[in-house]
């Protein structure tokens, strides 16, 4: 799924940049067990800030942050618990948090996801090419940190409508900031914006959270391993794992719901939407101001059933950029198109479900990074 073709000039002229200044890229292993890593990196850290532009910030793209603004090293997954008497419901529900990411969204571990097989094969090359980082908010803010830290320049594009702080913060980091028309509900209008730079500038890679596999595999292995490891604090041998619910949008973090439900086959993957704008469940448009959830749009990686023949899809749109990829589901059970149920007869074609591979974005704010998931006692 993700391309690993070696540019080997490329990748000279990136390894030189990362000696030049100084950077070191963590592991996946490293961010799912940070005391691997090194003990001289962890004393660096004891005097940078969370969100200090300083390229040994990327170790503390993690989970296991401890919550402090300056100087902290790590503990175990940052969650909370929201009481029945919040919920109203009987099933204890935990969300893992965020906030203490640097840029306070967890954004910085799927830009990381995307950014950094480019520069490892070569086939992004710092010295020269502008990252392009397309959002809503948060991708853009964690591309421009993320790409910032290992010295590269980055274009964010985001609706205009988006908060000021997203724009008064970007302005500081991200080398370029693009403007488009409208607010969330408006995503066609930055992939405009996306295609029209790939047209007329020759320097710069698009990192497209919408059809970025690294994107996905990040929350798979980190978010998902983050998500088992609380329920292996908080579950006795009487609780039940029931699933996880994620807002739809870039397709990444779902990623934590498959690998979830590998370890926990009977679990279920909610995905939800804005009510103002339900897409997939109701073929709805509209508006909305929960940012950080995408809409009016599915998204490359997109599933009915068990996922597998859209597949195709995506190698076929890179093949073919102005091609359409379209998801089919039974007249008699339409579940995205309209929000129907019903029984049919074509074997294979799954239904009354959003699939595990699908869009994800998340709120902003306080829900910027809670991942919610369901334990039943």
């Amino acid at each position: 799924m993700i391309d690993l073709t070696i540019n080997e000039e490329q990748l000279k002229r990136t390894i030189e940049r990362a000696k030049e200044k100084n950077i070191i890229i963590p592991t996946f292993k490293q961010m799912k067990n940070p005391e691997l890593i090194p003990e001289e990196i962890k004393s660096k850290l004891k005097n940078i800030g969370l969100w200090d532009i300083n390229s040994y910030n990327l170790f503390r793209i993690t989970w296991k942050n401890e919550p402090v603004k300056k100087g902290g090293l790590f503990e175990g997954v940052n969650f909370v618990e929201l009481p029945p008497e919040l919920t109203g419901v009987k099933a204890r529900i935990f969300a893992l948090v965020g906030k203490w990411f640097p840029t306070g969204a967890h954004k910085v571990g799927a830009t990381f996801g995307c950014l950094v097989p480019r520069l490892v094969t070569g086939q992004f090359d710092p010295t020269s090419q502008k990252a392009v980082w397309p959002s809503t908010g948060n991708y853009c803010r964690g591309g421009a940190y993320d790409a910032d830290l290992l010295s590269c320049e980055s274009i964010a594009i985001l609706p205009e409508g988006m908060s000021r702080e997203r724009f008064d913060w970007l302005s500081k980091v991200a080398g370029e900031v693009i403007a488009t028309p409208g607010t969330e509900s408006n995503v066609k209008e930055i992939f405009d914006k996306t295609w029209e730079l790939k047209k007329t500038r020759d320097n710069v890679v698009i990192f497209n959270q919408f059809d970025e596999f690294g994107n996905h595999l990040w929350h798979y292995d980190v978010t998902g391993n983050a998500m088992e490891e609380v329920l292996s604090q908080i579950m006795s041998s009487k609780d039940n794992y029931a699933g996880v619910v994620l807002t739809t949008g870039s397709a990444g973090t779902l990623g934590c719901g498959d690998y979830m439900k590998e370890k926990f086959p009977t679990s279920k993957i909610a995905a939800g939407e804005a009510l103002q704008c339900p897409t997939l469940l109701a073929n709805g448009f509209g508006a909305h101001r929960i940012e950080g959830i995408g809409d009016n749009y599915a998204g490359v990686v997109l599933t009915t059933g068990s996922a597998g023949t859209l597949g195709c899809g995506d190698y076929m749109k890179e093949k073919f950029p102005t091609s359409k990829i379209a998801a089919g589901e039974a007249l008699q059970c339409p579940t995205l198109l309209a929000n129907g149920f019903g029984a049919h007869r074509i074997e294979g074609i799954g239904d009354k479900h959003v699939p595990w591979i699908h869009n994800i974005f998340f709120f902003s704010s306080f829900y910027s990074s809670l991942k919610l998931f369901f334990v039943d006692s």
